[in-house]
């Protein structure tokens, strides 16, 4: 019952916010009681968590609080994440990049659209989800990586 309410407020908090959205309107100070920890990091910053992943796996995902795909998709991911209860996510708030950065990023992470959740493990991105993903295909996801 407890889920299905967080999640309500989850939307409410999502539709009340519109273009106004941050990942604290996400439920982000809420998401303690589900042992999720959320660590908001730069782009630059997430480039040396990629290449400083020897013998662990990173979750990185960058979106933007101000599209509806992201929305979406934030929401779906933090209720899978739910299950892992030992996976920090990473997340970019890609509206905060500057140009330079979104066309570093395009090269890096060899991808342009959001949202976009990165596996990185020993110096490079193993996998990733592109695009605002069904709860089955993230759950797959994880499991195929933290399992």
């Amino acid at each position: 019952m407890r889920k299905i309410i967080t999640f309500v407020y989850l939307i409410t908090m999502l539709f009340i916010s519109g273009c106004e959205a941050s990942v604290e309107d996400y439920g982000y100070d809420d998401l303690e009681e589900y042992h999720i920890t959320i660590n908001v990091i730069s782009y630059e910053e997430s480039k040396e968590l990629v290449e400083s992943s020897t013998g662990t796996r990173e979750l990185i995902l960058f979106s933007n609080p101000e599209s509806d795909h992201c929305q979406l998709y934030f929401p779906i991911i933090v209720n899978e994440l739910e299950e892992f209860d030992f996976i920090e996510l990473y997340y970019i708030d890609t509206s905060q990049m500057t140009i330079e950065e979104e066309s570093n990023y395009t090269e890096y992470y060899q991808e342009s659209v959001i949202p976009a959740t990165y596996v990185a493990a020993n110096g490079y991105i193993q996998d990733k989800i592109i695009g605002a993903a069904p709860g089955t295909l993230v759950r797959e996801f994880l499991i195929r990586h933290y399992h």
